[in-house]
Formats: structure tokens, C-alpha cells, sequence
């Protein structure tokens, strides 16, 4: 079938079908384009929630390094859950193979991080097991070498005594080493540790000789116990390290995951933009072409035959009825035509068939009308859903703009924050470097007390012997007055003499003794300072840890504040490119609004034409009422 043969109201509904199918196709594509950025958008956001689950797993194995309680191991655990959980909800809603490639990855990375995760904890809980261990063997060598210099001090044997007292401090050294070791594991401090306890063996084999066999072969096995203690611990430290170093490797292993899935997801994210963009700027230029084609076409098929036939009506007019006219059409035009043709050769004869056939045109025209009607209450329909669209992405862009001026401040702030925890963590290394002054004065201290408690072990030797000198002289002034009294008035004055020697004696004795209470009264309170020097001195390196560890929390604030201040400015660089989108799809929705508008106008002027059309219709019925047929 010919375009000429369609009828004219067929030829006008496939006109129009043509353009509504186009702008609906628009409408779908601008709808699916806005969809799939949203679904970009939310996975982005799934994937930011990664990174941040991973670096909250980071910080809490650091925690768990300095605490390693059930509290913080549960915690840790806690955020490992919520990584595999959104890990699992990223993989199942994805069906492209690059992201399940990556989700793949990022799942075989987390297992093993869960294995070092359980490692670490049960490397955990063995050092705390050992630890209990070292501390009774360590009490246990304590009190049998308190035990036994109390034994030699109440039998005065100062060489025994002193000997044991630097195998007491030998092996309290040993101790401290040992907790510094544990507070802050290094290679020169185990080497340390290793010259404490070599020092503790030579200490032992000096008093080898003040002390029993069996005292001797326990307090060698206690130091041995704790010489094979600390072997355990380094054994122990060294898997945790180890351990340590394998959790860090998977944590950046799964951001580095973590990024590259977003860059992905920004990268088609991008491209469900540009494919968007081009699919609406394709519809367009087809709907622009279809309505240039469809006008021409439509125009062509009405106008051309529409001229032909007034031209046919005003030869009859004139009253020129030889007029003829080849016709070769089957729509209402072509009808026309041939109802004109046959008025010129049988005018009288065919007066009822055009009365029939004017009110045919009527009715097809009061059609014509009604069809036309209904298309512009459908474009004026579009036209209103275009400027809704239009509104709404106005909308949009406007609160995109508000997000990249937020991003932009929350950028600000977190560089402020960065300079804070500078400062901090500057503030933090002054009182490290005084405490670690303090303890050194601390150790001279203690070092001083040491001197002076030998010094005065000294000075109660020196006292035995003028102790042991007195009691010879008072037994050699008891002899000498015997034989002065032996004597008689020869012996008196030599009698007096005696009994002076021997008063002074007594008194000799009795200063010595008193100074034996000083001594001893000094060497209870050197030990009291000595204990007291002792927890200070603990109390001092547990100063410096704690403020160590406050200055790596602050340098682990200070990496977590940059690498805020990184993707705020990433997000606020996203926003400008959604921004740039957003007024691009408007440009386009208002070009559509356009083309909207000028099918309306062209569906009021065929509506027009329509009613121009039916009131022919009516004018041709008058005529051929006056016409008689009879």
C-alpha cells in the first residue's frame, strides 16, 4: 500500500505516534540514566564504608597490641564482622566480572587475615600465660635471696653479705631488663637483658662459697628457669611481630582493594554518564529529524492534492464542467477528486451522491478533530512533566552545590585537626624526653644509696673491731685492778687507773653499740629508698611507654585526619562532576520542553484545521441543499 492511499487521519495518527514514541523513548532513556547513576552512587558510598571498616580494623589491632583484654579482642572481632558482612552485600549485589574478580580477592584476603587475627590473639594469650610464669619465678629467686642476706646479716658476715647484696641487685637488674624488653622489644635491649642474666651467673659463682649446695643449685635453676622464660618471650615476640607485619600487609592489600573498586565504580559511573548524554542527545537529533521528515510528509501527501483539487472547484465554479482530472489517489482527497470528476460529468445525476459524500467529510472531519484534541491534551500533558523534570533537576543540581561547599568545609576542618595533633604529638615527645631525664637522675640516686649503704657495711666492720677492742680492754682493766687489789696500798693508784681504763671501755662499747642501732637504722631506710627508687623507677618507665603509646595514637589520629582530608576533597571533586552532569541532563530536559512545545503548537493548528475543515463540511451541505433532485 501507497502513502497516498492511507487515509489523511491515518496518516496523521502515524505522524504523531512516530514523535511520541521517540519522547517517550527520551523520557526511559533520561529515567534509566538517572537510575543507573543512583545504583553508581550507593555502591560508591558501600565501598567508602569498606575502607572505613578497614581502617577501623587497623586501629583496633593496634589496640589490641597495647590492651590485649576480651574487651578489646571483642571489638576487634566486632569490626572484622562488619567488614565481611558489607564485603558480602558489595559481591552479591555486583554481576560484573572486574568487581567480583576484586570482591574475590578482597574475601581471600580477609580469611587470611581472620587466620593471623586468631594467630595473634592466641600468641596473646600465651604471652600473658608466660608472663605469669616468669613473674613466680621471679618472686620466688627474690625472696630466697632476701632470705638468706637477712641469714648473713644476723651472723655479721660482711664479705657474705656484700656478695649476696650484688647478687640481689644482679638479679633484680635481670628483672627490670626483662619488663623494658616486653615494654619496648628491641635487638640492643635483648642483648641487655642477655648481659643481666650472664652478670646474675657470675654473681652466683662469687657466693658459691657463703651459701649450701642445694641453696646454690636452687638458685641457679631459678636463674636458668628465668634465662629459658625469657628465650619463650622473645620466641613469643617474634611471632607477634611476624603475626603484626602480616595483619598490616593484608589491611593495605584490602584498601588498596578497597580504592580500586571505587575508582572503578567512578569510572563507569562516568561512563553511565557519557552513555547517558549521547542517548539523549540521539533521541533528540531523531525526534528533530523524524519531525522535520514527518511534517514535509504528511504536508507533501495533504497539500499537493488539496491545491489540485481547488484548482479542479474553481473550473467548476467558473462553470467550465469539461474539466478533468487523472485520478490516482485512494484517501479522503482522492475521494474528493473523484466526486468532483463525476459533478462535472453528470452534475444533475450525482447531487444526492454529494450530499452523501459532503456528509461523510463531515463526520471524518468531526473525527479528524476529536483525534487532534486528544494529541494536544497529550502534549500539553508532556509539556507539564517536562517542566516538572526540568524543576526537579534544578533541584538537584542546587543540593549538589551544597554538598561540595560542605565537603569543602569538613576539608578545612580536618586540616586544622591535623595541625592540632601535631602539636600534640610535639608536645608529647618534650615529656618523653623529661621523664627519660628523671629516670636517669632516679638510677644516679639509686646508684648513690648503693655507696652508701656499702660505706656504711664498712663503717659496722670497722665497729666490730673496735667492739672486739673494747672487751679486750675491759677484761685487761679487769685483770690489772685483781692484781692491784692483789697488791695492796702499792696497787692502789695503779688500782685507780684500772678502773678508769675500764669505764672507758665500757663506754667505748657502749657508743659502738649505739652506733651499731644508727647503722642498722640507716640500712633499714637505704632499703626503704632503695624500694622506694625501685617503683619509681618503674613507675618512670611505665611513664615513657604510656607516653609513647599517646604519641603513635596521635600519629595514628594524624594519618586518619590526612586521609580524611584526602576524600573529602575527592568527594568534593565527585560533586563538581555530578554538578557538571546534573546541568547538562537540565540543558537537555529543556531542549526536550522545547520540542514538547512545538508539537503542542502544531497539534493546536491541526485541531485548527480540523475545525476549519468541518465548517467546509457544513458550508457544502448548504449548498447542495439548494440543489433540487427533482
Amino acid at each position: 500500500m501507497q502513502l497516498k492511499d492511507i487515509s489523511v487521519r491515518s496518516k496523521l495518527f502515524i505522524g504523531f505516534t512516530l514523535l511520541i514514541i521517540p519522547t517517550l523513548l527520551v523520557a526511559y532513556s533520561g529515567w534509566g540514566g538517572i537510575e543507573s547513576l543512583n545504583r553508581r552512587s550507593t555502591r560508591i558510598e558501600s565501598i567508602d564504608q569498606l575502607g572505613f571498616y578497614s581502617r577501623d580494623m587497623r586501629i583496633q589491632g593496634q589496640a589490641f597490641s597495647l590492651d590485649d583484654t576480651p574487651e578489646q579482642a571483642s571489638q576487634w572481632l566486632k569490626v572484622t564482622n562488619l567488614f565481611a558482612g558489607e564485603l558480602q552485600s558489595i559481591g552479591a549485589g555486583s554481576k560484573i566480572p572486574r568487581n567480583q574478580q576484586l570482591t574475590q580477592q578482597a574475601e581471600e584476603l580477609l580469611k587470611r587475615y581472620r587466620a593471623l587475627q586468631q594467630t595473634r590473639m592466641s600468641l596473646s594469650a600465651e604471652q600473658s600465660k608466660s608472663r605469669e610464669g616468669g613473674a613466680k619465678i621471679g618472686d620466688d629467686l627474690t625472696e630466697r635471696l632476701k632470705t638468706l642476706l637477712h641469714a648473713r646479716q644476723e651472723t655479721e658476715q660482711v664479705v657474705a653479705q656484700q656478695q649476696l647484696s650484688e647478687l640481689f641487685a644482679a638479679s633484680q637488674k635481670m628483672r627490670l631488663e626483662l619488663r623494658s624488653y616486653r615494654a619496648a622489644p628491641s635487638a640492643a635491649q635483648q642483648q641487655r637483658v642477655n648481659q643481666s642474666l650472664d652478670q646474675a651467673r657470675t654473681e652466683l659463682q662469687d657466693v658459691v662459697t657463703y651459701v649450701s649446695a642445694e641453696q646454690f643449685q636452687t638458685i641457679q635453676d631459678l636463674i636458668e628457669a628465668y634465662a629459658r622464660y625469657f628465650a619463650l618471650q622473645v620466641d613469643l615476640q617474634a611471632k607477634v611481630a611476624e603475626t603484626r607485619q602480616g595483619l598490616d600487609q593484608n589491611i593495605q592489600k584490602l584498601l588498596d582493594i578497597s580504592n580500586e573498586l571505587k575508582n572503578f565504580q567512578s569510572e563507569l559511573r562516568q561512563a553511565d554518564m557519557s552513555s547517558a548524554k549521547y542517548s539523549l542527545l540521539g533521541w533528540l537529533l531523531a525526534i528533530i529529524a523524524l519531525s522535520l521528515a514527518t511534517a514535509w510528509i504528511i504536508t507533501r501527501s495533504i497539500v499537493t492534492p488539496l491545491r489540485e483539487t481547488i484548482r479542479l472547484a474553481e473550473q467548476v465554479a467558473s462553470g467550465d464542467l469539461t474539466a478533468h482530472v487523472a485520478i490516482t489517489r485512494k484517501d479522503e482527497l482522492g475521494m474528493l477528486q473523484s466526486t468532483m470528476q463525476r459533478m462535472t460529468g453528470n452534475l444533475r445525476a450525482l447531487i444526492s451522491e454529494l450530499r452523501d459524500g459532503v456528509v461523510q467529510m463531515a463526520s471524518a472531519a468531526e473525527e479528524l478533530s476529536a483525534i487532534t484534541e486528544q494529541t494536544r491534551a497529550g502534549a500539553t500533558a508532556q509539556k507539564v512533566e517536562t517542566e516538572q523534570i526540568a524543576t526537579a533537576m534544578q533541584q538537584m543540581t542546587a543540593t549538589i552545590g551544597e554538598v561540595a561547599r560542605n565537603a569543602g568545609q569538613a576539608s578545612g576542618a580536618a586540616r586544622e585537626a591535623t595541625l592540632k595533633t601535631r602539636e600534640g604529638d610535639q608536645a608529647v615527645g618534650q615529656v618523653i624526653t623529661q621523664i627519660e631525664a628523671l629516670a636517669q637522675e632516679v638510677d644516679t640516686t639509686q646508684a648513690t644509696m648503693e655507696s652508701l649503704k656499702q660505706d656504711a657495711d664498712r663503717i659496722g666492720g670497722v665497729l666490730d673491731v673496735i667492739k672486739a677492742v673494747a672487751e679486750q680492754t675491759n677484761l685487761l682493766a679487769l685483770n690489772a685492778a685483781i692484781e692491784a687489789a692483789r697488791a695492796g696500798e702499792a696497787g692502789r693508784g695503779f688500782a685507780v687507773v684500772a678502773d678508769e681504763v675500764r669505764s672507758l671501755a665500757q663506754r667505748t662499747r657502749s657508743s659502738t653499740d649505739e652506733i651499731a642501732a644508727l647503722i642498722a637504722s640507716l640500712h633499714g631506710s637505704t632499703d626503704q629508698m632503695s624500694a622506694a627508687l625501685d617503683r619509681n623507677i618503674q613507675l618512670t618507665a611505665s611513664s615513657v611507654d604510656l607516653t609513647r603509646q599517646a604519641g603513635a595514637v596521635l600519629g595514628s589520629v594524624s594519618t586518619a585526619v590526612n586521609e580524611i582530608e584526602s576524600m573529602n576533597e575527592q568527594i568534593a571533586a565527585a560533586v563538581e562532576q555530578q554538578s557538571a552532569a546534573g546541568e547538562d541532563i537540565s540543558r537537555s530536559v529543556v531542549k526536550v520542553h522545547e520540542v514538547t512545545d512545538q508539537t503542542a503548537a502544531a497539534s493546536e493548528e491541526t485541531a485548527r484545521s480540523s475545525g476549519e475543515l468541518a465548517r467546509l463540511s457544513l458550508q457544502l451541505q448548504e449548498l447542495a441543499g439548494r440543489f433540487k433532485v427533482s
